[in-house]
């Protein structure tokens, strides 16, 4: 990310994925790519994904695929947990194992705007991947105590909380028309 070949590396795997995916004696049912990292949805059972997985891997020499499967039903994706029912998929937020609830301290000498900016980023992610009512209420009470450790005051966290709630629940309004002109001299 960042570097000059960026653009020419994304270039190329959607060439090599798109083409690996061709070739391929069984597809996967989705493919889904965030820079380096893929979720793929596969219905044709382990054995046949043990032989994609080899497939892809032998396309090319310097580019190699490791996988991880769901476990109990739940798969990590970035920061997504992917949580598979009997009827539906369910999303809320991951946390590694290793992670340790450290965010800016309050009392740190930073301008509000950027605490009050850690709060409305973890409130955001917990709004836009928790699927279910229950999931964001946890959610929530994780990012509560989180800031709390973290010297954030319960009123500061609260308040953040009812103004996410409150944009929710605004009408949306429809867009307005957009005129473009071009300069012209």
């Amino acid at each position: 990310m960042g570097s000059p070949l960026s653009l020419v590396i994304a270039i190329y795997m959607e060439w090599f994925e798109t083409l690996a995916i061709e070739e391929a004696h069984k597809k996967p049912r989705v493919w889904l790519r965030y820079v380096d990292d893929t979720f793929i949805i596969w219905n044709h059972g382990n054995a046949e994904l043990d032989t994609f997985l080899k497939h892809i891997n032998n396309a090319s020499p310097s580019i190699t695929f490791t996988m991880e499967k769901e476990n109990h039903n739940e798969l990590p994706f970035l920061d997504v947990l992917v949580k598979r029912t009997d009827t539906k998929w369910e999303t809320s937020v991951y946390r590694k194992p290793t992670r340790t609830g450290q965010y800016l301290n309050q009392k740190s000498n930073h301008h509000q705007s950027t605490k009050r900016g850690i709060i409305n980023t973890l409130l955001d992610r917990a709004f836009g991947l928790c699927y279910t009512k229950e999931g964001l209420e946890k959610e929530l009470g994780i990012i509560k105590n989180d800031l709390q450790r973290n010297d954030y005051s319960r009123v500061m966290v609260e308040q953040a909380l009812a103004r996410r709630r409150q944009e929710l629940h605004k009408e949306e309004k429809p867009p307005q028309p957009v005129l473009v002109l071009p300069y012209i001299r």
